[in-house]
């Protein structure tokens, strides 16, 4: 068996990394998003005992998605 390391992002080659713009245009738009997480995991919080109504199920899962 090999041990194998992750090597740090600045020692990758430039083919090997996300293009993080294709996800987030700003670093303000990604912190946005990642503010408005704490309000989300409420959102998801309240499906908590529904989960075996199968509908409860999907609006969770599509929660969680958009999340």
């Amino acid at each position: 068996m090999t041990n194998k390391t992750i090597p740090a992002r600045k020692d990758c080659p430039a083919t090997e990394k996300w293009h993080l713009s294709d996800i987030y245009a700003t670093r303000e738009d990604w912190q946005a998003a990642r503010d408005s997480i704490p309000g989300q995991l409420d959102d998801i919080q309240s499906f908590r005992g529904s989960l075996k109504d199968p509908q409860q199920l999907l609006n969770c899962l599509t929660k969680q998605d958009e999340m």
